[in-house]
């Protein structure tokens, strides 16, 4: 087998839906943190509580979906083979595309911070040691993933040095996930989490014997939001189980329940660059109906109103709602084969600046409610809460594209001929 990355075999295609979905993950995170630092009770006035509730929690399964991503970009762009000289390559590469947006995200972190950080805190936090030697930046909370996404560079390097089997490793790093819930160690938490790594990258070694990929590489099939809903259920019903309070962010999902939706999550990324009806779309569909079968049963035999469901928020009853939902668009799929492709394709240039608006955000968006909330006491000016997120979206994707899509590229490409990358 030549030494040659599966980018550098397969043309060098950039696939513009899998961009757009990490656009569109950006998005949900972001819309997820406006609704998150709005004052309690305001947004709950103009839109029902349970699709708060929803985009709540789909902000951290769009998350897990940006460690599937790297997973899987890492897999399709890094030489098979292993080399003390492709080693070094791999780390200089992930440091120039890591950490200059990263340093700008702590440093203008603690510009618009209105409380005085540890010093322990902002240096642990530029070695990338948050969520476990020190707290995350407080005013930049998205932060605690970068923690995990630098880890999971550093452990891969491991499993190409050692040629270490990918599915064994996957198998371990689900066992790690299920130990996490038992006894208090990072490391478990790290590796639990690598689960969802590791299928990106699986999908990556793996789409060449599946044939999974078309030479267009695209989709004809509205298939990604009914395997989004069976990661949203792997993550929330499985919880709703071990820690028996139903959907909440407030309270967090066990490290297991996350690594349980790599399956589904892996799916999502697949459905988006195939015409073939991959295996999970079926068990999402028969999942998908078994679960409306049950809730129709069960608000049938406690004559239970849906639209009070709706209207009370009940978090036990948010995926029941959204069960409900995606199967309506299941039906309309079939007039609407095409418009997923199209939609992650149109909006695939945030992709290209969706990290640095994933890291830059939070921070704005706090400043803009401090001062809300400053000059605003009581803070139940609907309009200008309103208002104050516009700002606050128009803020951050101007200056995401700014920073990631030019100075950011201009950095890279010095950075890059200087250490002849």
């Amino acid at each position: 087998m030549t030494n040659l990355s599966r980018y550098e075999r397969l043309g060098k295609i950039r696939i513009d839906q899998l961009d757009g979905l990490r656009g569109a993950c950006a998005i949900v995170v972001l819309i997820h943190h406006m609704i998150q630092l709005s004052p309690e009770g305001v947004l709950e006035s103009i839109c029902p509580i349970t699709l708060l509730g929803i985009i709540t929690n789909l902000g951290r399964l769009a998350v897990y979906i940006f460690f599937v991503l790297s997973g899987f970009v890492i897999g399709y762009t890094t030489p098979e083979k292993y080399t003390p000289k492709e080693a070094k390559k791999y780390i200089l590469r992930r440091l120039i595309r890591l950490y200059p947006i990263y340093l700008f995200a702590i440093l203008f972190s603690c510009f618009l911070s209105t409380e005085l950080l540890k010093i322990k805190d902002i240096f642990g936090n530029l070695f990338f040691l948050q969520e476990w030697l020190v707290s995350t930046i407080s005013n930049n909370g998205p932060l605690w993933s970068l923690h995990y996404e630098f880890f999971f560079y550093l452990i891969y390097i491991l499993i190409w040095r050692f040629k270490l089997n990918l599915n064994i490793t996957i198998v371990f790093s689900l066992f790690c996930a299920l130990l996490s819930n038992i006894f208090s160690l990072h490391i478990f938490e790290i590796l639990g989490l690598f689960t969802l790594w590791l299928g990106g990258f699986w999908l990556s070694q793996n789409i060449d014997k599946i044939n999974l990929v078309n030479e267009d590489y695209s989709s004809t099939h509205f298939w990604s939001p009914l395997i989004l809903c069976s990661a949203f259920f792997a993550q929330n019903i499985v919880g709703m189980l071990i820690i028996k309070y139903g959907i909440t962010h407030s309270f967090p999902i066990p490290i297991f329940c996350s690594a349980l939706a790599v399956i589904p999550l892996t799916s999502v990324v697949a459905s988006l660059i195939t015409k073939k009806i991959i295996p999970l779309y079926n068990f999402s569909l028969l999942f998908l109906l078994i679960l409306c079968i049950s809730t129709f049963i069960y608000h049938f035999q406690h004559k239970t109103n849906l639209l009070k469901i709706v209207e009370n928020g009940n978090p036990a009853k948010i995926s029941i709602i959204l069960t409900v939902i995606l199967t309506v668009l299941f039906f309309l799929s079939f007039l609407l084969r095409n418009i997923p492709i199209r939609f992650f394709k149109t909006t695939s240039y945030i992709g290209n600046f969706s990290y640095a608006l994933y890291v830059i955000h939070f921070p704005i968006l706090v400043f803009l409610n401090h001062i809300n909330i400053t000059f605003n006491p009581k803070s139940s000016n609907i309009l200008c809460i309103l208002l104050l997120n516009a700002l606050g979206v128009i803020l951050s994707i101007s200056l995401a594209y700014f920073l990631e899509s030019i100075v950011h590229v201009k950095i890279a490409k010095v950075l890059k001929k200087s250490l002849n990358l």
